[in-house]
């Protein structure tokens, strides 16, 4: 069974790296930290692959992708868990 994980979890795991870092260095730390199939829910409980987590991300301004690195948008990140 894959495990679920919500999408808090990886801006966490964004905003504990030292510097931006790239969708490909993500994927490496997601997929040891939470297991290569793991999926993704958004605050409305709809699951998602990393690469459809990252979309949503970015479509909902969570996240930038500039100049290879991920930043992410704190003021745009709710603040529960």
């Amino acid at each position: 069974m894959n495990q679920v994980f919500h999408a808090h979890e990886l801006l966490h795991l964004l905003m504990a790296a030292d510097s931006p870092i790239s969708e490909d260095a993500l994927r490496i730390k997601a997929n040891q930290r939470f297991g290569e199939n793991a999926y993704f829910t958004n605050c409305t409980g709809r699951l998602y692959s990393f690469d459809e987590i990252m979309d949503f991300l970015t479509s909902r301004n969570k996240v930038l992708v500039r100049d290879g690195g991920i930043y992410v948008i704190t003021h745009n990140v709710c603040d529960h868990d």
